[in-house]
This record gives structure tokens, C-alpha cells and sequence, in this order.
């Protein structure tokens, strides 16, 4: 009884906490999965189309959160039967393929931009082929392929994932839409929605001890379904599942036997089965813990078992001949001993994203000046749209203007005008940073200075101080000595 006792007091501090200091409140991770939202929405075009995938997209910003980027080539539709009018289609076939994935088939006539290859069967689109058309086209000097993705050197929590989606919800998925849900979890509206926004395909094959991967094959993605899943979850749920997170990424992979053997798209399955099957847990700060422990437990089961089933397609096992029998071993006896454990708690909370829970965690709800919820949440994503933008064909200039087209003539919620307001803001600096306003006639320089101070002014609403000092840069630069020291002059007294 002390035991259970304790354990709900330290939910509830370790709940408080992380919506401090780690995850943020409900309307923290409403702000950032809005912001991404927008995001894609501006960018989704007749052609193609932007989908913000990963840890950021669903709400969270943890240590090492990603951010990956579904790239929507809408000019081909994958169907499971072909269209009998229709030739320049792909269709799936999931009879050669293993169970999560299938085989991308072409006819002979269809104009399809990599190369094709040629089987008995009929003709496929090799994965490999379609990551290397893409890398050659536009990616080869920033990207290299990871997987069924293209990464960049540089910005190593962004994967980029070129892929196709499917025309309509896979039959072998058709179970999920059926099957029976004790804990009525998701909701029939939450399945619509799921249903609507569909299944992708991307470039990567079943792997085996003996192969890196089938090149012929594809795997069916769930992103856009998860990313819907997840934003159903209440924020108790979403706690458990960033704990699941932390588990994996600073207890487990800091292990060397353990390391990289699991990943997060494992412990999400764990929570989803979780939230579906068991329905007597109930869901509240008190039991943080107590849910978190019961995901561990399921986890500890499909390793002993070997299985660990997709949630979509429970016949696909995702770790089939992915961990050998020394780390299975080694895996089931970390885990047996952490459910034994009395205080079993102390291990999660030892992970270095807790490291002030563990000092100090009574003081975690004293009030210290801070961000507002709105601008910590914006803060540290606003940099995603910059990234989004080298994937677009859409210029600075045109993204400015249908943003303020979007302002001035649609009625939108307040929030979602302060977020319209600050990708404008940084469009402005972009396109600030190539006007020069040094060299060419009379007129032009004009036009150009004229244009260049507005666009500072602009950005004064953003970020005050750097920019107020930019205009006096500017008016030094252009000689306008008096104006400088003006500007000078009235900063130091709204300072004061």
C-alpha cells in the first residue's frame, strides 16, 4: 500500500514536471502541432504535397525529437486494382511481397521517370531506383540515403521520404478498420478521419540477417494515420508515450548490447496495442507511472515471444530476424529485472532528461519567468518552414503574398493569424537577405531602399531589439548618420 501510494505522488510530480519542463502543457503541444499543420498546408499544391512526420509534428520537442518530411508526389496515385481507362498508373501487388510491404507494378507503356525493371512477373519499380532518381535529381550534394529516406549531413534530426500514396485503404489493413476494440479506443471518428487522409507507400524492402533489403519491395506507411492516433491521445497519454521515448533513447540505447537494437516507432506500437486492448486503465497524472509500467510489461512479452506485431498489419513482425538470440536474452532479463524492481521508477526517472526531477522535484511548480506557452512552443520550431522551403518550387516572394492573402481575406482563429504572422516574418528576412541596395541605377536603388526599410520595420514586431539595431545598421551603411542616432536615441528610451 506505501508502495502505491508512493508511486501515484511521484506521477503526479513527474506529470507536473514534464509539462513544465520537458514537454510542455496541452496548449504548448496544441500550438506546435498547429504551427506544422499550417506549414503543410501552405506548401500542398496540385503536384505535390508537404507532410510533417516525426516527434515534432505530433506535438513534441524532447531531446533528439525529429522532424521527417513526407514528400507527396501526387502525379502518381497507387491503386490495388488497375483503373480499366487509365494506363500511367502504378499498382500495388502485395502477393510477391511479405506482409507490411508490396511491389510497385507498371505497365509497358506507362512513362515512368526512373528506371523500371523487368521481371517475369511484369514491371517493377525498384525502391533503390527511385531513392537514386530523386538523390540525382535534386538532392545529390545536400542528402544521402538512410533507409527509405534522404538525410541531410547537416540537420541530423531531418529525414527527407519521397513517396506515393495509395488510392484507397489497403485490404491487407481492411482487419484494422473491423477488428473489435474493448477499450472503444480510437474512436469510430477518429477511424473515419484515419481512413480519409490514407496510406503511403516509401522506398524501403523487408529486411533478413542475410539481405539489407529487398530492393523490389515498399513499405505501406501509417504516418499520416499515427500522427492522427497520437493527436487523439489524452495528455496523460502523451506523457507516457514521451516516457517511452526517453526509455528507449537514454536507458536502453546507452546500453552497448541494447543500442539501436529498438526504436520509437516500437514503443508507439506498444502504447497504441496498449490503449486499444486494455480497457481498465484509467488514464490520470496519479498513474503516469502505473501506464507506463504496464507498456513495459507488454514490451518484456513480445520479446520473449519474438513478435512484436505492427498495429496496422498484425502480420507483419517488425522485428523478424532483427535481434539475435544474445540480445534477446539480454533484453528479457533488463526488463524482468526493471518489472521486479521495487522501485523500478528510479530507472526511468535516472535518464538525463530528468536530471531536475531527481534534484529538485517538489520545487517543479514554483512560477519563474518565462516564455508565454504560445511563443515557447513556436520558438524552437519556426525553423522547419525554412528547411520546408528548399523543397518547394514556391519562391519567398509568392509565399509572403499568400500568406498575407490568407490574413486579410479569411476569417481564421486569432492563434492561427499569430502563427500566418510569424512565417511572414521569417519569409520577410528571407527575402530581405537578397535585395542589394548598393549597386544599379537611381531608380532601382530607390525602389530597393524603400523596400528594404519596410521590410525591417516589419520585423521589428518580431524580433524588437536585433532589428531596431538593423535599421541603424542600415542608415549607416546608406550615410543617414542623424536618422541612425534618432533610431539610437528612442530605443534607449523605450529601454529605460
Amino acid at each position: 500500500m506505501q508502495h502505491e501510494l508512493e508511486l501515484k505522488e511521484v506521477s503526479v510530480s513527474l506529470y507536473k514536471y514534464m509539462c513544465e519542463k520537458l514537454v510542455g502543457s496541452a496548449n504548448v503541444v496544441r500550438y506546435r502541432r498547429l504551427y506544422c499543420k499550417l506549414n503543410d498546408e501552405i506548401f500542398d499544391d496540385s503536384s505535390s504535397a508537404i507532410i510533417s512526420s516525426g516527434s515534432k509534428a505530433e506535438g513534441l520537442d524532447l531531446p533528439g525529437s525529429d522532424y521527417d518530411i513526407m514528400f507527396l508526389v501526387k502525379s502518381w496515385l497507387v491503386y490495388e486494382t488497375k483503373p480499366s481507362d487509365d494506363e500511367d498508373v502504378i499498382v500495388l501487388d502485395t502477393d510477391n511481397a511479405l506482409p507490411g510491404f508490396a511491389l510497385l507494378k507498371v505497365s509497358d507503356n506507362t512513362a515512368f521517370p526512373c528506371p523500371i525493371t523487368v521481371t517475369a512477373n511484369g514491371n517493377y519499380i525498384a525502391n533503390v531506383d527511385w531513392l537514386q532518381f530523386i538523390l540525382g535529381k535534386e538532392y545529390d550534394i545536400l542528402c544521402f540515403i538512410h533507409g527509405p529516406s534522404l538525410s541531410n549531413s547537416l540537420l541530423d534530426d531531418t529525414d527527407l521520404v519521397v513517396c506515393f500514396k495509395c488510392h484507397t485503404w489497403p485490404t491487407i489493413a481492411k482487419n484494422w478498420l473491423l477488428r473489435y476494440r474493448s477499450s472503444e479506443w480510437p474512436s469510430q471518428d477518429v477511424i473515419y478521419n484515419v481512413v480519409d487522409h490514407g496510406v503511403l507507400v516509401v522506398p524501403v524492402g523487408s529486411k533478413s540477417p542475410s539481405s539489407d533489403g529487398n530492393p523490389l519491395e515498399w513499405r505501406f506507411s501509417f504516418s499520416l494515420s499515427e500522427k492522427l492516433l497520437v493527436c487523439s491521445f489524452n495528455h496523460c497519454q502523451l506523457l507516457c508515450y514521451s516516457l517511452l521515448k526517453i526509455f528507449l533513447k537514454q536507458i536502453l540505447n546507452k546500453d552497448k548490447v541494447l543500442q539501436n537494437k529498438l526504436c520509437s516507432y516500437h514503443m508507439k506500437t506498444v502504447l497504441f496495442w496498449i490503449l486499444e486492448e486494455v480497457e481498465n486503465l484509467n488514464w490520470i497524472p496519479e498513474n503516469l507511472l502505473h501506464c507506463f509500467l504496464v507498456c513495459i510489461r507488454r514490451l518484456h512479452y513480445w520479446i520473449l515471444s519474438g513478435y512484436v506485431p505492427n498495429y496496422f498489419i498484425p502480420e507483419h513482425n517488425m522485428i523478424d530476424g532483427k535481434l539475435g538470440d544474445t540480445v534477446v536474452s539480454y533484453l528479457s532479463l533488463f526488463l524482468e529485472n526493471m518489472n521486479s524492481c521495487g522501485n523500478w521508477w528510479k530507472i526511468i526517472v535516472s535518464a538525463p532528461s530528468l536530471s531536475d526531477f531527481r534534484r529538485t522535484p517538489i520545487s517543479i511548480s514554483k512560477h519563474l519567468e518565462r516564455l508565454s506557452e504560445f511563443d515557447g512552443a513556436v520558438l524552437l520550431i519556426q525553423s522547419l518552414s525554412t528547411f520546408t522551403m528548399l523543397l518547394s518550387d514556391n519562391t519567398a516572394e509568392s509565399l509572403c503574398s499568400s500568406l498575407l492573402y490568407m490574413m486579410c481575406h479569411k476569417s481564421l482563429p486569432y492563434t492561427v493569424k499569430k502563427i500566418i504572422l510569424i512565417m511572414f516574418l521569417q519569409w520577410n528576412k528571407t527575402i530581405l537577405s537578397s535585395v542589394d541596395t548598393l549597386s544599379g541605377n537611381t531608380k532601382c536603388l530607390y525602389l530597393r531602399h524603400k523596400e528594404c526599410l519596410s521590410r525591417i520595420l516589419m520585423n521589428t514586431f518580431h524580433e524588437t531589439v536585433s532589428w531596431w539595431l538593423l535599421i541603424a545598421g542600415f542608415f549607416t551603411l546608406h550615410r543617414s548618420t542623424t536618422k541612425c542616432l534618432t533610431f539610437y536615441n528612442y530605443r534607449l528610451v523605450c529601454c529605460c
